[in-house]
C-alpha cells in the first residue's frame, strides 16, 4: 500500500464524515453523547470502505 492509496482512504472517510450522507445523519441526530460520535465515525469508515472496494472493483473490471 502506497501514500496515494492512504490518502485516497483518508479522504474518502472525511468526506463521508463531513457530509453525513443518510445512515450518519440519523446517527448523528438520534444519538448524543460519546457513543454518537464514535458510531457517526465508524459509519463514515464503513461507507468509506465500501466506496472504495467497490471503485477497486470497477478498475479492476474495465481496466483491462
Amino acid at each position: 500500500m502506497n501514500s496515494s492509496v492512504l490518502l485516497v482512504c483518508f479522504f474518502s472517510f472525511r468526506f463521508f464524515d463531513i457530509i453525513k450522507v443518510w445512515p450518519i445523519n440519523l446517527i448523528d441526530k438520534n444519538t448524543k453523547g460519546p457513543l454518537g460520535i464514535m458510531l457517526d465515525d465508524v459509519v463514515a469508515a464503513i461507507l468509506a470502505f465500501v466506496f472504495i472496494g467497490a471503485f477497486y472493483c470497477l478498475l479492476l473490471i474495465y481496466a483491462e
